[in-house]
């Protein structure tokens, strides 16, 4: 279940992808599409950012971004997490030697 599959992914690192930034709820078929939606609130902005999927692999990630670009979503993007929190490139060689998967999300 997805909820079986977030607790095992949630812990450590993953990576998922974002596709949509807004300030109004979407509702795009696309999110029947995908597997593992989520909505982040940006706090201070009153922006929602759209994501799905949770891997392990970073080129996993690649392939769902490369399906969003042909579907019309250009600003589609992998992004890193660490223990459930989104984190940044530069953020992320801090955590490399743990997890030497984000050395390819960094060069990517």
């Amino acid at each position: 279940s997805c909820a079986r599959r977030y607790v095992g992914l949630s812990g450590g690192f993953s990576f998922c992808v974002t596709f949509v930034t807004s300030r109004q709820i979407f509702q795009g078929d696309v999110l029947d599409a995908l597997e593992d939606v989520q909505i982040e609130s940006v706090p201070g902005t009153g922006a929602y950012i759209y994501s799905a999927g949770w891997f392990r692999k970073y080129g996993d990630a690649g392939k769902l971004v490369k399906e969003l670009h042909g579907a019309g979503f250009t600003d589609a993007a992998v992004a890193a997490m660490v223990d459930g929190i989104r984190i940044s490139k530069a953020e992320a060689v801090r955590f490399m030697k743990k997890f030497p998967e984000l050395a390819n999300y960094i060069k990517g």
